[in-house]
């Protein structure tokens, strides 16, 4: 693998990292606060004090759910943020899947518009990365 190729896989897995440590953060912070809390977090344009209530536990373990996808979906793409900073090609799809993937599943819950955006340029990134490396 030339240097401008593995210079750029290393670029990639650095975002990776750091995009699946703002997720885990996120599902971690999602799950262990109460849903008034959580919500609050979730829709950080809102003002705290409209979500003040007292939810259905249905809610709460909906949101935990939410957390819950936030969680997993971080710590596999930190897998293979390693993985990809390793050069393993395989590496490079499943995380790009999951990460990109997941990000759009689960901003579908209200950020429509700027998850389809977001994973439309995270999978272009990725997709120019591969054809670098593929050019071997």
């Amino acid at each position: 693998m030339s240097r401008p190729q593995s210079a750029a896989l290393k670029i990639a897995a650095v975002l990776w990292l750091v995009w699946g440590l703002v997720h885990t953060l996120a599902g971690v912070m999602t799950i262990i606060q109460p849903p008034a809390q959580g919500f609050a977090a979730i829709a950080d344009a809102v003002d705290p004090a409209l979500l003040a209530a007292d939810y259905h536990p249905a809610v709460a373990a909906v949101l935990n759910q939410h957390g819950f996808n936030l969680l997993w979906i971080g710590l596999t793409t930190i897998s293979g943020a390693v993985l990809v900073w390793r050069q393993n090609m395989t590496a490079i799809w499943v995380t790009a899947l999951v990460g990109g993937l997941g990000s759009g599943l689960i901003a579908r819950t209200g950020r429509q518009r700027r998850a389809r955006w977001r994973t439309g340029i995270r999978l272009s990134t990725c997709r120019s990365v591969l054809r670098r490396a593929s050019s071997l």
